[in-house]
């Protein structure tokens, strides 16, 4: 059976007044006094009403997921020069891309362009190592598992007339 979001938030509804009572005996513990009629009152229309808040979020978002079942990743791309690839990297990659290899053997993650490549990261589960296998250079994969972990980047354009990223080996070839 599974749990959703209208059930979690009939819960929270059913909650509530033992939650107030618990925001209620913390307030008092933190004052070192017993609160007052009127303070429990205003404390239970506040929590209420987060509650009632947090609820409507929560029924909204499963919403809003429910009815944008189509919608298409999104990824982040980062463009930089192919002075980070050696003249071999390049090779490489050319040599695994689907458009020179006919298919097996293919990396369909891997795309050469008119002047770089686009690799999408996200297409396998473990690219960065299976780029190593095939000899790309470790400055290449150092670059590449940069963008990928610390910068959350699932696809990656090298082009020749893109900025170098600073601290990172340039090759001129």
């Amino acid at each position: 059976m599974k749990i959703s979001i209208t059930d979690i938030s009939g819960g929270i509804n059913s909650s509530h007044e033992g939650y107030a009572d618990l925001v209620a005996d913390s307030v008092s513990f933190s004052l070192g006094r017993p609160l007052i009629h009127e303070e429990h009152g205003k404390i239970y229309d506040i929590t209420e009403r987060a509650i009632s808040d947090a609820v409507q979020q929560l029924e909204s978002s499963e919403t809003d997921s429910l009815s944008k079942p189509d919608e298409p990743e999104i990824c982040r791309c980062a463009v930089i020069s192919n002075a980070h690839m050696t003249h071999n990297d390049s090779e490489i990659l050319e040599s695994l891309s689907p458009r020179l290899s006919g298919g097996d053997g293919a990396y369909h993650w891997i795309h050469p362009t008119r002047y770089g490549f686009l690799i999408s990261l996200s297409a396998s589960t473990d690219a960065i190592e299976e780029m190593r296998r095939e000899g790309l250079s470790d400055n290449f994969c150092h670059v590449v598992t940069f963008l990928s972990e610390k910068r959350q980047v699932s696809m990656i354009h090298f082009d020749a007339d893109a900025d170098l990223l600073e601290g990172f080996n340039v090759h001129n070839w």
